[in-house]
């Protein structure tokens, strides 16, 4: 599934600055792989007695700006598959943000990574809407992945916590 949307130039730059950078991590996350280094693991318990995994010595910059760059891609795409993803007056707020390598603070356009353990659960689902604490959600499942955006023009109240 292809569609061209930006210049060669612009897609071996977002390649070079994002995606390369975080497919380490994202291979590490997604198929328990090998740690990288300077990252560590801390095991955390939720409230709701779930276990939770926080990595410390992320490159948040790459990282968040990597998925910022896909959900605006799935924004601006003319393909049906992402027709659910409709950015409206984010669309210009992300693609500045991307272009000048700005992630924002962790509670701008927050993003939460689920992943699905056990077995060979491997699929990718094109994105869809929902509302989560009184903010637009697109969730995207990629592979054993659920990456999930919150775009709003308020910040979540305390997310983390939930």
């Amino acid at each position: 599934m292809r569609e061209k949307l930006l210049c060669r130039g612009c897609e071996t730059w977002l390649n070079h600055e994002y995606e390369q950078p975080a497919l380490p991590l994202w291979r590490h996350i997604d198929e328990d792989d090998i740690v990288p280094t300077g990252i560590t693991k801390q095991e955390v318990k939720t409230a709701k007695g779930t276990s939770a995994v926080i990595l410390h010595g992320v490159d948040y910059r790459s990282l968040k700006l990597l998925f910022l760059s896909v959900l605006w891609r799935a924004g601006v795409s003319a393909r049906p598959e992402f027709k659910s993803v409709k950015l409206g007056p984010y669309e210009d707020i992300l693609r500045k943000m991307v272009y000048k390598g700005d992630p924002g603070s962790e509670l701008k356009y927050p993003i939460f990574l689920t992943r699905f353990k056990g077995g060979s659960f491997r699929a990718i689902v094109f994105p869809w809407e929902q509302r989560f604490d009184g903010h637009r959600a697109y969730d995207f499942l990629l592979s054993s992945i659920q990456v999930t955006f919150l775009v709003s023009r308020h910040a979540p109240s305390n997310p983390l916590s939930r």
